[in-house]
Order: structure tokens, then C-alpha cells, then sequence
């Protein structure tokens, strides 16, 4: 993070009770969400157990694991994924970096969602809203108030972060699965983190 950079990015897996992670939730105001980069083989094992592993297929299809991007300010997350999303979400915060300018456009983190637009080479953030797209669009454009601001570059470089992040936590999961003597693992690993090789 350089002296310019005003947020951190963390990919975040959330879980309300199940796997019962050792590592701490990114804040106590997040109290469901955790940093994947951060998490041990003991949970790496509670994910794969949670998601019997041992009866899987393998070329059954599982669900990515919900979670997704956080934004933090001052150690307190102010955009985090809401219930309906999971990691791929990556995809839709790249897909930010080659919108079109002055334009608002939904991000879709769950429900509640965000909008932003790109203006030159910052992107604004609207506050979380349940309006519908098409309602929300027909707000003039002063109605709607940016919440916060981070420049092009940041956004890029935070998440060529996350990209790194899902990838080293594929290769444990990948590293996880070998060490049990499963070898048909590279399609559920792909599905569990919702990236392609």
C-alpha cells in the first residue's frame, strides 16, 4: 500500500457459524467475515469437510463459497459482500476497470448492492441501496450521492492483489486435497474458488 492509497482490499470468505474458523473476522463490526489469506490448514480442512469432499464426483459441480471483496477504511470494512455472493465476485470488480465514463452502473456484492461510474480516472461509490436498476437510474444524477472515491490505478493494483490472494488460496485448497489422496480435485477447486486455470 503506497502513502496514496487511502483503502485496503481484502477477498473474504463469510461464514455465519458453520466452519467455525481459528483465524479472527476482519473487524468486529464483520464479525462473519474472514481474510482467505489468513486462513490455516485447519479450516482449509473444516471448508473441504463442510463440503464432503470425500462423496464428491469429480465432474460434479459445487457452488463458489460465499464471500467476496472488502473495501476497508481505517480497519473498518465500508463495501463488503452481502448475502448472494461469492468469490467469483472478483470478475465483477474487474469488469469496473474498463466501464464506460460517467455512467452509473450496478456492482453487484449481494443484496444490498452498490453502484459506481467512472469518472476520468476515479471511480465513485454510491451508499448501498435495494432500488431497483431501473429506478436508481432515473435519480438525476445529482441525486445521487458518491460515498467514496478510489482512483483507477488503486483499484487496479488492489485487485491484482485479490487475484494473487484467490490463487494462492486455490493452491492450498489444491495442496489440501493431495495430501488426502484425492487427485481429481482441479474442477471442484475451480468451482469452490469460481476461477478458471
Amino acid at each position: 500500500m503506497t502513502k496514496e492509497d487511502k483503502y485496503i482490499f481484502r477477498t473474504i470468505i463469510q461464514d455465519y457459524g458453520i466452519f467455525k474458523f481459528s483465524t479472527k473476522p476482519i473487524s468486529e463490526a464483520s464479525k462473519f467475515h474472514f481474510d482467505i489469506s489468513e486462513l490455516c490448514d485447519s479450516d482449509i480442512d473444516k471448508i473441504l469437510t463442510e463440503r464432503n469432499i470425500k462423496r464428491i464426483k469429480s465432474n460434479s459441480k459445487v457452488s463458489p463459497l460465499s464471500g467476496g471483496i472488502a473495501v476497508i477504511e481505517n480497519n473498518i470494512p465500508v463495501i463488503e459482500p452481502t448475502c448472494c455472493n461469492d468469490l467469483q465476485s472478483i470478475n465483477v470488480w474487474e469488469a469496473v476497470l474498463k466501464s464506460d465514463q460517467n455512467r452509473w452502473r450496478q456492482l453487484w456484492i449481494g443484496h444490498p448492492w452498490i453502484y459506481y461510474k467512472v469518472i476520468e480516472d476515479l471511480v465513485y461509490f454510491s451508499d448501498y441501496t435495494e432500488s431497483g436498476k431501473e429506478e436508481y437510474m432515473e435519480r438525476e444524477q445529482s441525486d445521487i450521492e458518491p460515498i467514496r472515491v478510489i482512483t483507477i490505478l488503486e483499484l487496479k493494483n488492489q485487485l491484482s492483489k485479490m487475484r494473487i490472494e484467490l490463487n494462492n488460496f486455490k493452491l492450498k485448497l489444491t495442496s489440501k486435497l493431495e495430501s488426502i489422496g484425492i487427485t481429481s480435485y482441479n474442477g471442484f477447486v475451480n468451482d469452490l474458488v469460481g476461477i478458471e486455470d
